[in-house]
């Protein structure tokens, strides 16, 4: 799964570089551009660095007999820390991050509140697995993810509704940032709920079924 987040960074990286400068299309650049572009920087060296590392190459060597050493003592699952490290690095920037209004600078604060606590969360995760290794190949339903996944989700909304034009509406309309966090928190936790609420009912429909079948090969139906 580590894998496949760092190439999401990686190619989030790429696509951010030329996007950063759409605002103003033909302009000149400003500090402002090339601290977003070094920002994609970051996804991209970390990214590369974080999909190099789930590859069988950096996990193993041409001595057979470490190999050999190495796969006893490989779980079968990551603990590969760069997507936290790249979140929590993004927390910071973003936390910090210059902006022109007080709504503005307040709403990249609470960005970067959830995005580090998503880091945390993972953080856990990372623990949890490392202290009690999965012994299947089902998934481990790690308690911490929830959070990963809650905050995540928030953070990434929060972001998407800090850009300039939506900041000046909520100005010119008497909104504030403690508004938007509590309405964009609200929604994704109804948005996981009604997520896991799917899984339930199929599961209930899947649990059913199966004491149907049951009771129809007990009665010769089938």
């Amino acid at each position: 799964m580590e894998g496949v987040e760092c190439f999401v960074i990686f190619v989030y990286g790429i696509t951010n570089v030329f996007l950063e400068h759409l605002s103003e299309w033909g302009g000149r650049w400003v500090a402002q551009d090339f601290e977003h572009v070094a920002i994609s920087l970051l996804f991209i060296g970390g990214g590369l660095c974080g999909m190099m590392i789930e590859t069988k190459a950096f996990r193993t060597t041409d001595d057979s007999r470490v190999n050999e050493q190495k796969a006893s003592l490989q779980p079968g699952y990551s603990l590969n820390p760069i997507p936290a490290i790249i979140v929590l690095v993004l927390s910071t920037i973003l936390g910090g991050h210059h902006q022109d209004t007080t709504e503005a600078t307040m709403m990249h604060q609470w960005i970067g509140k959830l995005l580090a606590a998503a880091a945390a969360a993972r953080s856990v995760t990372y623990f949890l697995i490392y202290i009690s290794p999965p012994t299947s190949t089902t998934p481990s339903r790690v308690p911490s993810e929830l959070g990963t996944s809650f905050f995540l989700m928030s953070g990434g909304v929060m972001l998407m509704a800090s850009n300039k034009d939506t900041v000046e509406a909520m100005i010119a309309n008497g909104l504030n940032a403690m508004l938007v966090a509590t309405v964009d928190m609200g929604l994704i936790a109804a948005l996981m709920a009604w997520g896991m609420g799917l899984f339930v009912v199929r599961g209930w429909a899947e649990e059913r079924e199966e004491r149907y079948r049951m009771r129809a090969r007990k009665g010769g139906l089938v």
